[in-house]
């Protein structure tokens, strides 16, 4: 018979299965630490030693300007954030990432910021696919009322 889950099982299985993985920045020694599914989504190697900066950097240019803004209004405002930031990873996957972050303030100032990555590219997937279905849906509204309008001239 085998034992009953823990917490922390509970927590990697529930991580694993909602592609949610979380990190942390400590301001005043300046270390990232990400966890196993952070890393796992965005495609880079199990206990990689990244820096953040250097994590940022992996992300495309305009992706990263946006990234580093919320992380600056974080740590200079203590405003937290919540984007949709699109991703390629090292093999060539395509894939929409949500960064949610927030800072965390003791006498006056951060000293840290925690957050959470989530795969969401099948959602991205399913709305791109939602506004196909509407702008199809209403492309044949207008042709219908085209014709159903020539139709009513042409009796006329």
């Amino acid at each position: 018979m085998q034992a009953e889950p823990g917490p922390r099982e509970l927590f990697q299985d529930a991580a694993e299965l909602a592609l949610v993985g979380c990190w942390e920045l400590d301001i005043t020694n300046n270390s990232a630490s990400w966890s196993a599914q952070a890393l796992r989504i965005h495609g880079i190697e199990e206990g990689a030693q990244l820096g953040l900066e250097q994590f940022i950097q992996s992300y495309p240019a305009h992706a990263a300007k946006a990234l580093r803004a919320a992380i600056e209004g974080a740590i200079g405002y203590g405003e937290p954030w919540d984007i949709d930031l699109p991703y390629d990873d090292a093999s060539g996957r395509q894939l929409w990432v949500r960064s949610i972050g927030e800072a965390l303030p003791a006498d006056g100032s951060v000293y840290r910021l925690v957050g959470a990555f989530q795969d969401i590219t099948a959602h991205k997937d399913a709305e791109q696919q939602l506004n196909r279905y509407a702008t199809d849906e209403e492309e044949a509204r207008s042709r219908v009322e085209d014709q159903a309008e020539q139709l009513l001239e042409q009796s006329v």
